[in-house]
């Protein structure tokens, strides 16, 4: 992904902390106080970044980094994909078994 800042840098502070759902200078999610502060989502605009990928947006799933589609984000006019991946993660070996035989045996 690669992030237009030229255009990202002309919106005003206001803009760019809805767009995210965070406040620029301290990272505090918006009408929290400190980072580490619990979003509190029903304060964000329902397409804001942190909105859309937390937990509670997505059944509960926790995952460090995801694919993510930026279509229906208010990051997308920003952003530009520009490649893709697909993994698989086998699951562990059992003993006498083979690193991927879970999902090739």
């Amino acid at each position: 992904m690669r992030v237009d800042l030229e255009v990202w840098d002309r919106q005003t502070l206001g803009h760019q902390e809805t767009v995210i759902g965070r406040v620029k200078a301290s990272g505090a999610p918006v009408g929290g106080s400190g980072e580490h502060d619990r979003p509190d989502l029903r304060r964000m605009d329902e397409r804001a970044h942190v909105r859309l990928v937390h937990p509670e947006a997505n059944g509960g799933a926790r995952l460090l980094r995801r694919g993510y589609s930026y279509a229906d984000d208010l990051l997308g006019p920003y952003v530009t994909h520009t490649s893709s991946g697909v993994y698989a993660v086998p699951p562990g070996v059992v003993e006498g078994g083979f690193w991927g035989e879970g999902l090739l045996g």
